[in-house]
């Protein structure tokens, strides 16, 4: 058995059969970033702050339409830019 506390700052127990699952998983995650830093086609760089250029131009057409006047006239990054003001989910 173990204790640890959550976000709220309350005293959370866990098993020791939680405990094991996150040592597997721990063990799987260090085998897979030893598998990235040994392949010399792979690297270990962090995205820009504006993330991976192909994902976030598919991501635009996809939600927008390709054909959107506001991703032709380049005002879908601007408009990202105020999306978290209005967001139920920020503080």
């Amino acid at each position: 058995m173990g204790v640890a506390r959550c976000e709220e700052g309350l005293l959370s127990s866990f098993s020791l059969k939680q405990k094991l699952k996150c040592i597997r998983l721990l063990t799987h995650l260090i085998q897979a970033d030893d598998i990235i830093r040994q392949d010399p086609n792979l690297n270990h760089e962090y995205l820009p702050i504006a993330g991976l250029a192909e994902f976030t131009s598919a991501a635009q057409k996809l939600i927008l339409g390709p054909e959107s006047p506001a991703i032709k006239e380049g005002r879908v990054r601007l408009a990202s830019l105020f999306l978290p003001l209005k967001s139920p989910y920020t503080n």
